[in-house]
């Protein structure tokens, strides 16, 4: 095998390396994520379940004096 082929060789190897480590680590991220996801969304106003205060039109005008 010549230098040049083992040196190719090498590179492919890396990059599949890689590109295995990133496939492996991704998902572990995406899981802490999406953990993190659902605190920000229990903290966020949730309208469906509270009901939101609508400005009468006498505040409405107040609000534009």
């Amino acid at each position: 095998m010549t230098h040049r082929n083992r040196l190719s060789e090498l590179r492919i190897i890396s990059c599949l390396w890689i590109f295995t480590c990133a496939f492996l680590i991704a998902p572990a991220l995406q899981a802490e994520e999406q953990s993190d996801l659902k605190q920000k969304l229990a903290r966020l106003p949730q309208p469906w379940q509270k009901k939101l205060h609508r400005l009468t039109l006498k505040e409405y005008t107040e609000t534009l004096k």
